[in-house]
């Protein structure tokens, strides 16, 4: 997807405004984040707490869930497989539930949104690093692990 956009006049541009996010096809099951070209939301190493840049990302899922209000969505996050497992769980918890948060914020009802983290649990490719597993995976192949989907739930 290209965006272009001609500036007029001087001051600030709400990207999001101008961005037309309309979907096709939409069924239960799709990851909303690959259907609207989402970037990667990021946090800082072992916080959960929202960036501003993963805030402009999450506006997007916010403004699909205010275009479809019958939609119900499960944020799920997900991590690669460096650091203690359970630990890993319970940040990849911590993140999706700050995310999901931050969705009811912006005045989506709390019970269209759920947030879910899964750790290491479902990595997409063989990079795990769990016990005397020692990966060789390089960093893109763990970064492709460490993400965020948003699954749709429920559509009445």
């Amino acid at each position: 997807m290209i965006f272009t956009h001609t500036i007029e006049k001087p001051g600030e541009i709400n990207m999001n405004e101008s961005l037309n996010l309309s979907l096709g096809k939409v069924e239960v099951g799709m990851d909303l984040a690959k259907m609207i070209d989402m970037k990667p939301i990021y946090f800082d190493l072992g916080k959960s707490t929202i960036r501003k840049d993963a805030a402009i990302e999450l506006d997007k899922i916010v403004q699909v869930m205010n275009e479809y209000p019958n939609m119900s969505v499960e944020l799920g996050s997900h991590s690669d497989c460096r650091g203690a497992a359970a630990q890993n769980l319970k940040l990849s918890a911590s993140r999706a539930q700050a995310s999901a948060a931050y969705i009811v914020k912006k005045g989506i009802n709390k019970t269209r949104i759920v947030g879910k983290g899964y750790g290491e649990s479902k990595l997409l490719n063989n990079c795990g690093c769990e016990g005397k597993v020692v990966s060789t995976c390089t960093e893109d192949e763990h970064a492709a692990n460490r993400r965020t989907e948003f699954i749709i739930t429920k559509l009445k």
